[in-house]
């Protein structure tokens, strides 16, 4: 396997300060030990001294890490190793390093739960949750590694998608850790919750999985939209309406994903809740391009086509834009029955170049997808990803 030239550099790092360990494990011991002993270190020394000389770094290390003991003095040399043995992929070395150390009589009980919890990663790595998971649980009784090892329970839970036992370890987290990430994240397992029984649940206990959603993070906008699809359900259009409208005032760079729900029962609200909808899409969003076009194709189908062409007309004008301009275009030369052949040639390229644009990005890690992840699959982060404004994502 390749390894990188910064991972060549800690390795060569880790070398020398193995040797310097060594010679002061030696010297300090050299009144204390046998002949026998010395000429054991000697050998074994030189023996890993020719494994470098032969460019055989692996065998070196593994003779200098046999001839270091563990303690508070050494525990950060041996992490190290394991380290970078986990990121160049050698889990089965980092796990037989980790497990050789452990089955030392003489470790401290705080370097043995270091140790544990570095073996809980190489076995998370390399797929064998429940190892990892069975030392967390133990772990997380120590005070010391208490709260790493509930972080990393909950990561698991994640990734196996047990929100129950996620929720119940993030719940304690968050007694002991305040950090807004956490509130984000566990508002979002109940969405997750809600999600999964969203068809053997009764609307009651659908509805405590959205209370919960709330009292973690008032402004979710995945809640509003779930809330939202429930009223719809039991067909209460207006609360589903106000559910969907709530984005707006909560989580507006959201809004994109609530304007169809909202344009879909329309119909079941009043002229001056419709009249209010229009106002906040014509001032407040006006440059987000695919929420004028959205409103745009409800008026064309249910209102007379003057009163959306103005609509249209009125937000190209004041706000550019290429798609909004051929929209507009087509619609002017439709109603005139002109020839426009021309104009759907120009769209259809526009419409090809925009497929192929991302129209979600996470803000955190800058990961671009075509559809909305409320969890980013890259830096492992909830509601990071936003809706990408100014492109059409009809």
């Amino acid at each position: 396997m390749n390894i990188s030239y910064l991972d060549l550099v800690l390795t060569i790092s880790l070398v020398a300060a193995l040797i310097v360990l060594l010679v002061n494990k030696f010297l300090s011991k050299k009144n204390e030990s046998s002949v026998i002993q010395t000429s054991n270190f000697n050998r074994n020394y030189l023996e890993g001294i020719n494994y470098l000389l032969n460019n055989q770094e692996n065998e070196a290390i593994d003779i200098f890490i046999k001839m270091v003991e563990v303690d508070d003095k050494t525990i950060e040399t041996h992490l190290i190793l394991g380290n970078i043995f986990r990121r160049q992929g050698e889990l089965e070395k980092a796990i037989k390093l980790h497990q050789n150390i452990l089955a030392r009589p003489e470790l401290q009980s705080d370097i043995r739960d270091e140790i544990l919890l570095e073996l809980s990663n190489d076995y998370t790595k390399a797929g064998l949750l429940d190892r990892a998971e069975n030392i967390l649980l133990e772990l997380k009784q120590s005070s010391k590694l208490a709260t790493k090892a509930r972080t990393n329970l909950i990561a698991i839970y994640e990734s196996e998608s047990e929100w129950n036992d996620a929720i119940a370890n993030i719940k304690k987290l968050i007694k002991i850790k305040k950090a807004p990430d956490l509130n984000i994240r566990i508002s979002h397992y109940y969405c997750q919750m809600f999600e999964r029984h969203k068809t053997d649940k009764s609307d009651k206990q659908l509805s405590g999985y959205l209370k919960s959603a709330f009292k973690y993070n008032k402004s979710n906008p995945r809640a509003f939209l779930l809330e939202g699809s429930l009223y719809i359900m039991q067909n209460n259009y207006t609360k589903a309406y106000a559910s969907f409208l709530s984005i707006n005032k909560y989580a507006a760079e959201y809004f994109i994903l609530a304007i169809d729900s909202l344009l879909q029962v329309q119909s079941f609200i009043s002229q001056s809740e419709k009249k209010k909808l229009l106002n906040i899409i014509s001032k407040k969003y006006k440059d987000n391009i695919g929420i004028v076009l959205k409103m745009y194709k409800h008026l064309y189908k249910t209102a007379d086509t003057e009163t959306a062409i103005n609509f249209l007309q009125k937000q190209v004008l004041n706000n550019p834009s290429l798609q909004g301009l051929l929209e507009l275009l087509q619609a002017r030369l439709k109603k005139t029955q002109a020839n426009e052949q021309w104009i759907n040639v120009f769209n259809k390229s526009l419409k090809t170049f925009l497929k192929n644009s991302a129209k979600y990005y996470c803000s955190s890690c800058g990961y671009k997808a075509q559809q909305m992840n409320w969890y980013c699959p890259a830096c492992k982060q909830w509601q990071t990803t936003r809706p990408v404004i100014g492109i059409d994502t009809i």
